[in-house]
């Protein structure tokens, strides 16, 4: 029995690895896909979409937005943003889509990123949240979707699905730990990029 719990205690390190949005095995395809050229050009061009749950998340949207328009203009890519709604996020096939891009780069990269900010509260004698409160620990998060599609075949070379949350301390601002957490997507697809 006492030979298992090293065996145990790998097992479930593992399993938190992947509950708190590390890279997975499919985030490795993005780095032998080449998006970069030696140079540094982009061999891309990218849709990003930004919508939350609840007002609260959405609030967050600007902050996204504002971080993968400095990478743009910083990497020199062609970045449009597009609604949630857009058909480039809709199940199905993607093909004809892809290839409406006009796009002389190789690669088209779609982006929905979707934060996640719950604030904090505690609850009142009959239950009622009352937030801004301590009691219940505030967290900021995110989830997003990757898909890389070949602009020359319009079929999905690679996808990523990064997503974490952690718990924030009453009465900070979260802007910028929220932008540190978007900045990992970032460097997820560009890890050359700087902070």
């Amino acid at each position: 029995m006492t030979r298992l719990w090293p065996l145990a205690i790998i097992l479930v390190a593992s399993i938190l690895q992947g509950c708190n949005g590390l890279p997975t095995k499919v985030d490795s395809r993005l780095a032998s896909l080449h998006l970069f050229e030696p140079g540094g050009q982009p061999r891309f061009t990218a849709e990003l979409a930004c919508a939350g749950l609840t007002s609260t998340d959405d609030v967050q949207c600007l902050t996204v937005e504002n971080a993968f328009s400095a990478w743009a203009a910083k990497r020199h890519i062609t970045l449009r943003e597009i609604d949630k709604n857009d058909p480039a996020f809709q199940a199905g096939d993607a093909t004809t889509l892809v290839r409406a891009a006009h796009s002389d780069e190789p690669y088209l990269l779609l982006i929905r990123f979707e934060p996640l900010v719950e604030p904090s509260f505690r609850e009142t004698g009959n239950g009622v949240p009352m937030y801004g409160s301590s009691g219940h620990a505030g967290s900021i998060g995110y989830r997003a979707w990757i898909r890389i599609f070949s602009t020359a075949t319009g079929t999905l070379v690679a996808e990523s699905s990064p997503h974490r949350q952690r718990s924030m301390p009453d009465h900070v601002d979260i802007t910028p730990a929220f932008k540190a957490e978007v900045h990992e997507v970032i460097r997820s697809i560009d890890p050359a990029y700087p902070d």
